[in-house]
């Protein structure tokens, strides 16, 4: 899964940009190009899960974070302040650029330096200001550094988000009672709010997110999935949570996305491996088939699609207790005759110990062209792993048939052979 890429608020100050403020997710239609570019990106991505083969996942795994969340802003920050705008400062040959003038009206942090003077913090206060600001609106000022103050761009807010920026000053780092505050306020006509609290669950493991299993409203969640106007970004979120609370027959809301979706065409839907992974949480063995027989036996159903279900079975099998991963990886093994979606796969019988894959991987490895050589690399580390009495021989003769692809699965594995 991808995450924008975002500066960090020492950054954004320096910049004078901000990127607090995030726009809805887009639905991208990719061409054939764009669709081949987001696959070698995948690939890559997939190939690295080998760096990684004994860390567990540290947040929701089918739910992306938008961008920093306002605590970590607010953790990192100096000082900051509720203030309201005032007045307009013009740009001139000395102050080339343009000022609004605030008035503090709160003062949420101020953290005084070390050894030296206590910081005085004048009521007010001039701010570089992207857009114009309208008279008399509130905004949260946040600076990173104590002396001198240098505001970063003003976020402008509501009278409702200001109370829930007061919230977040007394929220304890982590836990329980931090999740619940935020619960609430997924679904706020506030922009600014719901992408926040968003963004506090998507950082969250699901382990974490569990502790609230018995707040959740189920209702409430199947209405959000069913409601055509919801982020897609949130529609995976509620997803993964229906997944804790929800009941056997619930899986029919899989039904009706599907009966919304053409399976063979390559555009994304943001939110089919969650739904996937709900509808096999939830449906067990009898969704896991279905998954199975449309998603993976089927090869008119697209890449994007196919990955979209070895997505949802990965977190099914590291985050929920529902399938055995010996199941799972059988499930997963089907992918391996399927070279444009073999790769995807391999990382995950290798993490899940599934070294029944030995002759197909070695057979794989060797027909591979030049169409399909990407597979090499996660087969190769697949190798370097493998328990399996002719793996060292095999590895061995990998390493000279293709020592490109030993050098770069050696590079992403971060050890050699033992």
């Amino acid at each position: 899964m991808f995450q924008r890429l975002t500066l960090r608020p020492k950054q954004r100050a320096q910049c004078k940009t901000t990127i607090l403020q995030t726009s809805c997710s887009k639905v991208f239609a990719v061409n054939a190009l764009e669709n081949r570019r987001l696959l070698c990106l995948v690939r890559v991505a997939s190939i690295c899960w080998l760096a990684t083969l004994l860390n567990p996942l540290q947040a929701c795994p089918l739910c992306n974070a938008l961008a920093s969340t306002i605590s970590d802003d607010i953790r990192e920050a100096r000082v900051v302040v509720l203030a309201t705008a005032m007045a307009k400062k013009d740009a001139n040959d000395r102050d080339p650029l343009p000022y609004t003038q605030f008035q503090i009206a709160e003062t949420l942090k101020l953290v005084q330096l070390e050894s030296t003077h206590a910081i005085s913090l004048p009521r007010t206060q001039y701010a570089y200001a992207n857009e114009p600001i309208p008279r008399h609106q509130a905004c949260l000022l946040m600076s990173f550094s104590s002396d001198p103050i240098q505001w970063s761009p003003p976020l402008p807010v509501t009278k409702s988000a200001a109370d829930y920026l007061r919230g977040l000053v007394e929220l304890p780092a982590e836990g329980r009672s931090r999740l619940e505050y935020f619960l609430p306020f997924l679904g706020s006509t506030d922009s600014l709010i719901a992408d926040d609290a968003y963004n506090e669950f998507a950082k969250r493991p699901m382990n974490e997110i569990g502790q609230i299993r018995t707040q959740l409203d189920r209702e409430v969640l199947i209405a959000i999935l069913r409601d055509p106007a919801t982020k897609p970004r949130l529609r995976s979120l509620a997803w993964m949570l229906l997944s804790l609370c929800g009941l056997p027959s619930d899986t029919r809301l899989f039904e009706e996305v599907i009966c919304r979706r053409d399976l063979s065409t390559e555009s994304i839907e943001i939110d089919l491996a969650a739904s996937m992974a709900c509808f096999i949480v939830l449906g067990g063995e009898t969704s896991l088939r279905r998954i199975e027989r449309d998603f993976l036996h089927d090869r008119s159903v697209s890449i994007s699609n196919a990955h979209a279900a070895i997505s949802a079975i990965r977190v099914v099998g590291q985050e929920f207790d529902c399938q055995t991963k010996y199941r799972l990886s059988r499930v997963l093994q089907i992918a391996l005759a399927r070279p444009e979606v073999a790769d995807f796969v391999i990382p995950d019988l290798a993490r899940w110990e599934d070294w029944t894959a030995f002759d197909i991987l070695e057979q794989l490895f060797f027909d591979a062209d030049e169409d399909t050589s990407f597979v090499r690399i996660p087969i190769i580390n697949y190798m370097r792993l493998c328990p399996h009495p002719n793996a060292s021989a095999v590895f061995t003769q990998m390493e000279k048939v293709d020592p490109n692809s030993a050098r770069r699965a050696a590079l992403m594995s971060g050890r050699g052979r033992q």
